[in-house]
């Protein structure tokens, strides 16, 4: 009796940790955003045209981090967790690969049949990189079409 109620506390803590340690996170993110990140943007938009950041203006930079910077780091991100799983696949020639951790009995692919799983794996890759280089021709189109009135302002270097 007394290992049960025992059991069922062990089973209660982990899951209110785990709650509390994500609502002391978001909180902690909550007062970020709302503190420093928001206010920050807002100041920065009222004067965005009027700077330049390495002799680049500011509204170029936004455009090109916008439309090929958050995809480029989206496509990082894929290609070290599935472009590593795929290298592992194409080389061994089986899916799963070998000492791969599953959570029951799984049939073993290989061959063509493991390639079609590795190509799996690389289509996130190449679907990034092509929004990638989209997104640059993006960007320049944006910033061409959308010039700073330069003239409004003095141009004060942030770097």
């Amino acid at each position: 009796m007394q290992s049960e109620s025992k059991d069922a506390e062990r089973s209660l803590a982990v899951p209110t940790k785990i709650f509390l340690i994500g609502f002391i996170i978001g909180a902690a993110l909550a007062i970020f955003f709302k503190k420093w990140l928001f206010p920050g943007s807002n100041e920065f938009a009222m004067i965005a045209q009027c700077r330049t950041i390495f002799g680049i203006d500011s509204l170029t930079l936004l455009w090109y981090g916008v439309f090929a910077g958050i995809p480029f780091l989206a496509l990082l991100f894929a290609i070290i967790t599935s472009g590593r799983i795929a290298l592992k696949i194409f080389r061994e020639k089986q899916f799963p690969v070998k000492n791969q951790k599953l959570f029951k009995s799984t049939k073993i692919f290989r061959g063509n049949q493991a390639a079609y799983f590795g190509l799996l794996n690389v289509l996130p890759v190449v679907l990034l990189l092509a929004c990638t280089i989209w997104g640059i021709f993006q960007a320049n189109k944006v910033s061409q079409t959308l010039k700073p009135r330069v003239g409004l302002c003095l141009i004060r270097p942030i770097i």
